[in-house]
């Protein structure tokens, strides 16, 4: 079943031919309502496609805060919803049925990905009939790998088969291979002479089912340099553990998709507009914040570009521009829209002005670093004449001559799933001059580490959150005072040691499993194959960074390989994708 029918068929069974009679009775003609879907527990998100085809079949407008595969906190904002109130209410259940069953396989297929390393993961056709797909796609999110789809694309022959009786594996093997070339071909074994069995007629894999311990590593002998190896049968946790230590090369769970527990999910709707909110309702204001804008009595050219994201990050697409050369914006206030293979950001403008230029338009690629647009400061006023020094600074900020200077928001973009993060290091001081897109603070967050450049260049005069600290992205780090850097008696810069905050000796690290280290460290780890028990931290709280790697060598062993949610999680576009992958590795 595709999925506009399978959405049809679940909405129509909620809503049958009277609707929802509950919401046509209770909510006023005309009515709209807005709220989110919020996580009621910490999970990984999964379901994203279906949603979108109720929120589409439902004539909804969504607004996703999380892409499929991210690792989601309790309390975190998955999705925006608003519409027509009857609309929003007839949609909540199946909506929320969908996203809950699916972010249910991707969060345990997690635990499983996380308990069978080194081994991968494989899902089964032990699925609800119709939402094979889907499910199928959940795992993927979870970072398990996709077993055959069907009947159609994998010859696995299996013990019924076999039960037959009369069957000549060796010849059935090569009639696969003259019948169906480059279809993958595997063979199921219980006991040891099954194994050489399947070996014997050449199989690409053998299937390990039900065996002990002890027949399992004999068996991952046999198989070596000859066939892929994987273990099923009744998996659990701790099953998948031994199989993995037994050293086979993938373990395939049922339960992924049969027995998950659906992820806890709600829709909280919004109160009404009162007392002036609303127009940021109309707006579509859903974070929940709002920031003074700084003074900028002198108009300054500030160039927007696509900020660092992660090492990982190299370039994204213009997906939309929330403004118009010539509108008047905000500083904090979203700009576009740019999509990475990471991540979703919303650009925000560094300061109020007005939208002078847009250098990279709606579908086009662009690099980090490259110029998105331009936006002049200070409401687009006339620039300011130069004001003695007796009469003292502007709000925004004085250089040494007298001129005002706009105070710049040092902030890191809006990135979809991010909400905090830790302030790893300042690489200036307040008072230090800093050039446009100089390097100026170090953070790292769940997803990735950010070096996070100037907006403009000046001075900073301010950091507002020392390092160790954790904050919120809609907040800012700090501020640059934008224009040449103060020079003379009057503006030399204090002694970096006298204004940067001390490193809290109690600053909690960044979450971590089991030593405290940036994502992007734990990745460098496993390619270099340093062990992290035996890096020492230089970041907050003994936080390893990336430089702390590779200033250690290596160990000769492989580390534990990164998390398979997160930053450098590789999703697959497709089950068939999936089996290609892996039977491709194993040639």
């Amino acid at each position: 079943m595709d999925l506009q029918a399978l959405v049809a068929a679940a909405l129509a069974e909620d809503l049958g031919t009277a609707g929802d009679v509950t919401s046509r009775v209770t909510v006023p003609d005309g009515a709209r309502a807005r709220g989110r879907v919020v996580a009621r527990s910490g999970g990984v998100l999964a379901g994203r496609e279906f949603g979108e085809e109720v929120l589409r079949q439902m004539n909804l407008t969504g607004t996703w805060q999380a892409t499929d595969g991210a690792v989601l906190s309790p309390g975190e904002s998955v999705l925006g919803v608003d519409g027509p109130a009857v609309a929003v209410l007839s949609a909540e259940r199946t909506l929320l049925n969908g996203l809950s069953h699916l972010s249910g396989i991707a969060t345990m297929t997690a635990r499983f990905v996380e308990a069978a390393r080194p081994a991968r993961v494989l899902d089964t056709r032990k699925t609800t009939p119709g939402w094979r797909t889907l499910e199928k796609q959940a795992v993927a999110a979870g970072g398990g790998v996709n077993h055959r789809m069907g009947l159609h694309d994998m010859v696995l022959v299996k013990d019924n088969h076999l039960a037959l009786g009369g069957v000549d594996l060796p010849a059935a093997v090569a009639r696969a291979r003259e019948l169906l070339p480059g279809t993958p071909v595997e063979v199921e074994a219980d006991d040891l002479e099954g194994v050489r069995q399947a070996l014997a007629a050449g199989a690409d894999r053998v299937l390990l089912d039900n065996m002990d311990d002890a027949s399992m590593r004999e068996a991952v002998a046999l198989c070596s340099g000859h066939a892929v190896t994987e273990a099923s049968g009744g998996m659990d946790l701790d099953g998948v553990a031994r199989a993995a230590a037994c050293g086979v090369d993938f373990v395939s769970v049922g339960a992924l998709t049969h027995s998950a527990p659906a992820l806890d999910l709600a829709l909280d709707l919004d109160p009404p507009p009162c007392h002036g909110a609303t127009a940021a309702w109309a707006a579509g204001d859903w974070r929940g914040y709002a920031r003074s804008p700084k003074v900028t009595p002198a108009d300054t050219t500030i160039q927007i570009l696509l900020p660092v994201l992660g090492e990982s990050v190299t370039e994204g697409t213009v997906i939309e521009w929330r403004k118009a050369i010539g509108d008047p914006v905000a500083e904090g206030e979203t700009l576009l829209e740019v999509t990475t293979d990471k991540v979703d950001v919303e650009i925000p403008s560094p300061a109020g002005g007005v939208l002078a230029a847009i250098a990279a338009e709606p579908g086009a690629a662009v690099e980090v670093g490259q110029l998105l647009g331009e936006i002049t400061a200070g409401n687009g006023a006339a620039p300011a004449p130069p004001t003695p020094a007796s009469d003292g600074a502007a709000a925004g900020g004085a250089s040494a001559n007298g001129a005002a200077q706009a105070l710049v928001a040092i902030q890191l973009p809006d990135m979809e799933s991010v909400t905090e993060g830790t302030v790893i290091e300042w690489k200036k001081a307040v008072g230090d001059p800093v050039a446009q897109d100089e390097i100026i603070v170090e953070v790292s967050t769940d997803k990735v580490d950010l070096e996070v450049p100037s907006p403009v260049s000046g001075t900073l005069a301010e950091i507002a959150v020392p390092a160790g600290e954790m904050f919120e992205v809609v907040n800012p780090l700090g501020q640059v005072a934008a224009g040449a850097a103060p020079s003379g008696a009057a503006g030399t810069p204090a002694p970096a040691g006298n204004v940067t905050a001390p490193t809290p000796a109690a600053a909690p690290p960044p979450p971590a499993r089991d030593v405290a280290a940036s994502p992007i460290a734990r990745r460098v780890a496993y390619e270099k194959g340093v062990d992290l028990a035996t890096v020492t931290g230089t970041g907050p709280g003994g936080l390893i960074r990336r430089a702390d790697v590779e200033n250690a060598g290596t160990t000769g062993g492989m580390a534990e390989p990164p998390p398979p949610v997160g930053e450098e999680l590789v999703r697959l576009t497709g089950p068939a994708a999936a089996l290609a992958d892996y039977m491709d590795e194993s040639r």
